[in-house]
């Protein structure tokens, strides 16, 4: 597991460049070993289950148990889970460009399910 310092670095090295397919698991697999951290924190073993079939999901359902203040936490790793999907189900899609996420003529961020069921303007 990599200190919380060089996962921010390696974090920092990943945005500051065009989204890529083959970055989908190391981000995925950065968020589980920032949630790691947390649930070590807490005294606890992190837990190898899966949670919608993602690690990421049932760490953050681990680490969350008995302390609400967590849950805020939990729509950051659901923009993960999305953010895989997209790029390992839609690498084409019009949001990521060579000159960088969404910046493509014409193109708009890809769009959460957090941010439909919310209502953010300017989403139907």
């Amino acid at each position: 597991m990599k200190s919380l310092a060089n996962i921010g670095q390696r974090l920092n090295q990943l945005v500051a460049q065009p989204a890529q397919p083959s970055d989908a698991a190391e981000l995925l697999t950065l968020g589980e070993e920032a949630l790691e951290h947390w649930v070590r924190a807490k005294g606890k073993e992190p837990t190898q289950d899966l949670r919608e079939g993602y690690r990421l999901l049932a760490l953050h359902r681990q680490g969350a148990d008995k302390d609400p203040s967590f849950n805020a936490c939990r729509e950051t790793c659901r923009e993960l889970v999305y953010h895989y999907n997209l790029l390992t189900m839609e690498p084409e899609h019009p949001g990521f460009s060579a000159a960088g996420p969404y910046d493509a003529p014409g193109s708009q961020p890809p769009v959460s399910v957090h941010q439909r069921q919310n209502g953010v303007p300017g989403i139907g």
